[in-house]
């Protein structure tokens, strides 16, 4: 009944940059219990995102106030599907 096995490719969209490998980092940084290397990484990947200066500002300073691992990362999280939704586009092959 469901022999068809549906393939999607990720496209990342012209001018945009795959954040997937920063992200992994903030991950390891929450891993190894490092929130200062998940906020230096926090600060690359909100750089990457390639959004105005005003989002930009307002984004590092959320980041410079956030005194938990947690709530690091769930902000940083919300960030990036956000702007996946944004940069990337599925495709049928």
């Amino acid at each position: 009944m469901f022999n068809k096995i549906m393939v999607m490719k990720l496209t990342i969209k012209k001018n945009k940059r795959n954040l997937q490998e920063i992200y992994n980092s903030i991950m390891e940084g929450y891993s190894s219990n490092s929130l200062d290397e998940m906020k230096r990484m926090s600060r690359e990947f909100i750089i990457e995102m390639r959004i105005d200066k005003i989002k930009t500002y307002r984004f590092n300073e959320t980041v410079d106030k956030i005194k938990t691992k947690d709530k690091l990362l769930l902000f940083m999280t919300n960030l990036h599907m956000q702007d996946s939704k944004e940069t990337a586009g599925l495709s049928k092959i």
